[in-house]
């Protein structure tokens, strides 16, 4: 069973939770781009 992105993306659009999901996504870039400094000082 293949994962296709285009329908990933739809089922989250009708799930109504897309927000979330984005804020989640973007939340985990900032972590792993700053978590880093903030954890170990920069």
């Amino acid at each position: 069973m293949l994962w296709n992105p285009r329908d990933i993306f739809a089922k989250l659009l009708s799930d109504g939770n897309l927000p979330f999901y984005v804020f989640a996504l973007v939340f985990l870039i900032l972590f792993m781009v700053f978590g880093r400094d903030l954890i170990f000082g920069s």
